[in-house]
């Protein structure tokens, strides 16, 4: 029996080869995009998930809460909070991972190794045993338990090594620090949460005891400190594994009383959240919920795509039911009973499916490796496990019961007297009705995804070109090495003279990255001031070289009266209440000084965070000294030329290490990266939604104009003109999507208002978006629909009655 379901179900198949290619394509193409969200899903939602004790790992967050009411939560915090954690019976184990070691290269024997900074981290001994990262060689309770040893992972030893065994031998970082090789680790998997490192040193290295730069002023020249000391220094991301059950208030609570009690008045205001690994990837430090949102609205994406696919075949299978009455009436009549005639249909429904799953496989493996590119990310195999493997056969059952079960039970219940007779079904609008019911459902779906892609791409655009205070274009910076930025002075006179650059300053940190802030400003006479303030420390011709303006006084002159004079910025002017702010007498961080000027706001953060108050400083050093960071404006039609001159003077002071720059427009889209690569899937994903239901709509006119063959040549005779055969096709599919396009934006305008929240500045929704909408689903439903309608009013209608 099932050999002959399978035959006869690939004769219907054969026999109505146009519909069934069009069931294949829209299935095939379903499937695959669909298999391609998931594994994009999967892939973001396996961050850290390798840890086995994921869930009970915890990142110590510090929250400073300011007078003015805004909370600022920093994912680094003090030293001294391990020796605190440890105390609480709830903490099993508590790592820190300290700051970069800021080394440019390591050596070993003569080969010389660059850009290791970022990637170089002080680590606390049982770090890869608290996070899982499994040795390649070496013993993870041992391999840091000296402080002159070092880890390294597995690609900085094939560089540094190649094929000898690095296990004992002595590497060296700064030309002077030297460590032995005690452990190789796995490289750190790219779904991990914590910053990459290749070299793990040791934080008793760093640990102390050693003095402090400002114990000789202060008569204090015989203490000693160690990084337990440091209470008010932020420099380290702190992580701890709770017992399970363990209450996460009451570690918080525990953690941040003790740590006042221990820190003194200096550290008043500050307390201490949890944040957790298992989610941190897509929930960020704030509780913001934006990409975890964006992941589950893939997930459902992935879902609804194919079910307009599943759709688009009851749709079509049971508008062509009529078709096969007569095959239906006689194979009852010959004693098929109906659950013989729900096999066949069931077994044609299974054959067109897995055809369909074929040609998703070979799409999926044809457009992988472009998919990984657009994407950012090389998906694994080992990625697709069991459970993946099976919530995808979920999905294809489901696809399967979706598309067969309904139109199976309708052709496999119709009556064999009426079919013989060639009556039609009469008296069941039902059907009818819920065909255009199922119509409507897709294109609603399909529009929510194309609202939502156009509200997306407005805000993205509108971030891109948003005026952030200051101009970015054809600006590029460079890390000066110590050498070079201990001559700044030399230095921007030589770029200067260069007929390519425009304008050339320092600074101590990118302008869209301002991470530094403090709580040390002051008023004299005011008690009322509890604020965080971000701080800058820029050369006397920065604000013209970045072309940002001063709404009231002057800016820094290059003279040493400038050591007292301090710039603010609206914000902190309007949150500080200063009627009058120029001349006014300010300390920040011990230092006194004057107000000398008001920079307009301007954006030195993520654009989902407003402008917050920040202090902007020039504090005359050796040589020009203001800071490492290298900024250079090139002329118009002459930026490759700025940059060749930049890279000779580079050479001067900094001999063998690698040039290196990054386009201030650049760096600043690359913090919204994973957002764009997201976006840019979710256009093809609505593109790809909207095709499928097209391809449905297609079918469905096609169709219609099969079975109006008879009608449409009547009406021609009679004297009907295209037009009336046009609208006589086309006007119910036309009112359908129309009907779904109105019923889904509010439903689309609510999500994204939702999803707008999350940004600080951010586009409103204004009635052009809706009306571009409506007009793009009405294109492409009479693109799809006129054609085809137009194509049977061209017909001649002789052609058309001469058979009846």
């Amino acid at each position: 029996m099932i050999l002959y379901n399978i035959k006869s179900a690939w004769r219907s198949i054969r026999a109505a080869r146009y519909y069934s290619l069009l069931h294949i394509i829209g299935l095939g193409v379903a499937i695959a995009t669909a298999v391609f969200i998931f594994i994009w899903v999967k892939y973001e939602r396996s961050f850290d998930q390798f840890n086995p004790h994921v869930s009970q790992i915890y990142r110590v967050n510090n929250a400073y809460t300011t007078s003015d009411g805004n909370n600022t939560i920093w994912i680094s915090s003090p030293a001294p909070l391990r020796k605190i954690a440890l105390q609480n019976k709830q903490v099993a184990a508590c790592v820190r991972i300290g700051p970069d070691y800021g080394a440019s290269k390591v050596v070993y024997q003569g080969k010389t190794i660059y850009d290791i900074g970022s990637t170089t981290r002080f680590v606390d001994t049982d770090f890869f045993s608290l996070f899982a990262l499994p040795l390649l060689k070496g013993d993870p309770t041992t391999v840091l338990a000296s402080s002159n040893q070092v880890v390294l992972s597995a690609s900085m030893a094939r560089k540094l090594f190649g094929r000898v065994d690095p296990i004992g031998k002595v590497i060296t970082l700064h030309d002077k620090d030297h460590f032995v090789v005690s452990g190789i680790a796995k490289d750190m998997p790219s779904n991990s949460s914590l910053p990459h490192m290749d070299i793990f040193l040791p934080l008793t290295f760093i640990a102390g005891p050693y003095q402090r730069s400002t114990d000789k002023s202060t008569n204090n020249a015989q203490a000693v400190h160690t990084i337990d000391d440091e209470y008010g220094s932020f420099d380290y991301g702190v992580y701890v594994r709770i017992l399970p059950g363990s209450n996460i208030k009451q570690i918080e609570n525990q953690i941040t009383k003790k740590y006042l009690a221990l820190g003194g008045p200096d550290v008043s205001g500050n307390l201490f959240v949890l944040q957790s690994l298992k989610t941190m990837h897509l929930v960020d430090e704030y509780g913001g919920k934006s990409m975890l949102h964006l992941v589950d609205a893939f997930g459902w994406i992935g879902l609804l795509i194919i079910l307009i696919a599943c759709i688009n075949y009851v749709n079509l299978s049971t508008a062509r039911a009529l078709v096969r009455l007569k095959e239906v009436g006689i194979k009852k009549i010959l004693g098929a009973d109906r659950k013989v005639l729900m096999g066949q249909f069931l077994m044609e429904t299974a054959l067109i499916l897995f055809i369909a799953i074929l040609a998703a496989a070979v799409l999926v493996t044809l457009f992988m490796p472009l998919y990984c590119r657009l994407t950012g990310h090389v998906f694994s195999w080992n990625l697709l496990g069991a459970s993946f493997m099976t919530k995808v056969v979920l999905v294809l059952l489901g696809a399967y019961l979706a598309s067969g079960v309904y139109p199976a039970l309708l052709l496999s219940n119709f009556r064999p007297l009426a079919f013989m007779s060639g009556q039609q079904s009469k008296g069941r609008p039902a059907k009818f009705i819920s065909r255009r019911v199922l119509v409507v459902i897709q294109f609603a779906i399909s529009v929510v995804i194309v609202f939502g892609a156009a509200i997306m791409i407005r805000q993205m655009h509108y971030i891109k070109t948003k005026d952030v205070g200051y101009n970015r274009s054809l600006v590029f910076t460079v890390q000066m090495p110590a050498a070079m930025e201990n001559h700044s002075d030399a230095v921007i006179a030589a770029l200067q003279q260069n007929s390519a650059i425009a304008a050339v300053s320092t600074a101590n940190q990118n302008i869209n990255e301002v991470t530094r802030s403090s709580g040390g400003f002051g008023i004299p006479g005011r008690s009322d001031i509890d604020l965080l303030f971000n701080d800058l420390e820029i050369a006397p011709g920065f604000l013209s070289a970045m072309q940002m303006k001063l709404t009231q006084g002057a800016g820094f002159s290059g003279t040493p009266a400038d050591s007292s004079g301090f710039l603010l910025n609206q914000t902190a002017v309007r949150v500080l209440n200063l009627q009058h702010p120029i001349g006014q007498q300010v300390i920040y961080q011990g230092r006194k000084g004057t107000v000398i000027g008001v920079v307009r706001d301007f954006n030195f953060q993520n654009l989902k965070e407003k402008i917050a108050p920040i202090v902007i400083y020039s504090r005359p050093g050796a040589n020009g000294k203001h800071g490492s960071v290298l900024y250079v404006r090139a002329k118009k039609a002459a930026l490759q030329p700025a940059i060749s001159s930049t890279e000779a003077i580079f050479k001067q002071y900094a001999g063998e290490l690698p040039f290196k720059y990054d386009f201030l427009d650049k760096n600043f889209n690359s913090a919204y990266d994973s957002f764009s690569r997201s976006l840019s899937l979710l256009n093809i994903f609505s593109l790809v939604a909207v095709l499928i239901s097209g391809m449905g709509l297609f079918g469905l006119a096609t169709y219609t104009a099969e079975v109006k063959t008879k009608e449409i040549g009547i009406r021609k005779v009679m004297g009907a003109s295209k037009k009336d055969i046009i609208e006589l096709i086309s006007r119910d599919f036309v009112l359908l999507v129309l009907l779904a396009t109105l019923i889904a934006l509010p439903v689309g305008s609510w999500m994204m208002h939702r999803w707008l929240t999350y940004f600080a500045y951010k586009i409103t929704i204004g009635p052009w978006v809706f009306v571009i909408v409506i007009l793009f689903m009405m294109l492409i439903t009479w693109l799809i629909i006129g054609f085809k309608a137009l194509q049977a009013a061209s017909k001649n209608p002789v052609k058309s009655l001469k058979t009846e």
